[in-house]
């Protein structure tokens, strides 16, 4: 089994944004240097709200992330969950990834999807109901700039004869992995012959059932055994799974409860007239209250190295994934924290693994 780690730098009140980099940095270098496999980077824009606020996220430049985090890595892989497509020129994307492939010698993974908040979309400019056409659109530029000189007369994009430079190391181009919640879009990923990546907010049933459908879909178009299907949880491992529960419940309260329950709705003077409020109001009502014990049940992989290991191999059992993405720099958390738990699931948990890495 693969293992990888998840950066969105969500960031607490009052906390330098410099710092959370540079934290962020010192973590690559040591998923680097204890065999961790990949490092997977968000992309997020904007905030309505004032300084000091709790800030979801502040990773808006990706490819710029992305190729700092390959010129001080050496062998660990870079993926991106996800690049945002409709925000972006496609042929662009094209150039800035070749670019970090280039940079990490061939060790880039492109996670890319079409968004989803709409005060992103809103403050682009950008319709949200025409992300899903907007994202096919810019995949399919993306791969012909990578594998030749094209042309393309689009809904979005009109390009005329060009040869996008520079051309990524990876051939015929680096692995692409897609976002995909709804059956109707990880029908269309697979099908297409593309990696899924999956999100952390589905309770362990609701993920089981979903892995089921991603084998079936992918048997029947003959892609079985071929597909990466990461599956993502929160992931922290202490000496006992008492103190590993007791060190994480601030940060993950305060990533449901305070992080998640603000952003679910967009602000009121922006919000479509169409919107559900009752669709928001539940969930914002779900997550202002949801338990902590809801919380390891349903969305983390939290304990000792036994209790982890364990856990993990149930997922394994239950999904048949080759590739776990851990979230442990959790906001909130100590950086030297993040770096023991780090650290100490390289060195336990990971060899448990060593015979079914692929």
């Amino acid at each position: 089994m693969k293992f990888g780690q998840f950066y969105l730098l969500e960031t607490p009140p009052g906390k330098d944004h410099s710092v959370v980099y540079h934290e962020a940095f010192e973590q690559f270098r040591l998923l680097d240097e204890t065999g961790w496999d990949a490092i997977w980077l968000a992309e997020h824009h904007f905030d309505h709200r004032v300084p000091e606020a709790n800030y979801y996220s502040i990773t808006p430049s990706i490819h710029t992330m992305a190729a700092y985090a390959a010129a001080i890595t050496k062998r660990i892989k870079i993926g991106t969950a996800v690049v945002v497509l409709p925000f972006h020129h496609p042929v662009i994307v094209a150039e800035d990834f070749a670019t970090v492939d280039i940079m990490s010698k061939g060790r880039l993974l492109l996670g890319v999807g079409r968004g989803y908040q709409f005060e992103e979309f809103y403050n682009w400019g950008l319709d949200l109901d025409e992300s899903r056409d907007r994202f096919q659109e810019s995949l399919e530029i993306i791969l012909k700039a990578w594998t030749g000189p094209f042309e393309y007369e689009g809904q979005f994009h009109q390009i005329r004869p060009v040869n996008v430079l520079p051309k990524p190391v990876q051939t015929p181009h680096p692995p692409i992995y897609v976002a995909a919640v709804s059956p109707s879009t990880y029908e269309w990923v697979i099908k297409n012959g593309y990696n899924v990546l999956t999100s952390f907010l589905d309770p362990y049933p609701k993920v089981f059932e979903a892995y089921e459908q991603y084998h079936k879909v992918a048997e029947q178009v003959g892609l079985s055994g071929k597909l990466d299907f990461p599956l993502a949880r929160f992931l922290y491992v202490a000496d006992t799974t008492a103190q590993a529960r007791e060190e994480c419940r601030e940060s993950l309260l305060w990533y449901f409860r305070t992080l998640l329950t603000s952003l679910i709705a967009p602000p009121a003077e922006i919000a479509p007239p169409d919107q559900d409020e009752g669709f928001y109001l539940d969930l914002q009502e779900k997550f202002r209250t949801i338990s902590y014990e809801q919380i390891l049940e349903d969305h983390s992989v939290i304990g000792d190295p036994d209790y982890v290991t364990e856990r993990l191999k149930w997922i394994e059992a239950n999904t048949g994934t080759q590739h776990f993405i851990g979230w442990t720099r959790m906001g909130k958390l100590a950086p030297e924290l993040v770096c023991k738990s780090l650290r100490m699931f390289a060195d336990t948990v990971m060899p448990q693994f060593k015979e079914t890495t692929v």
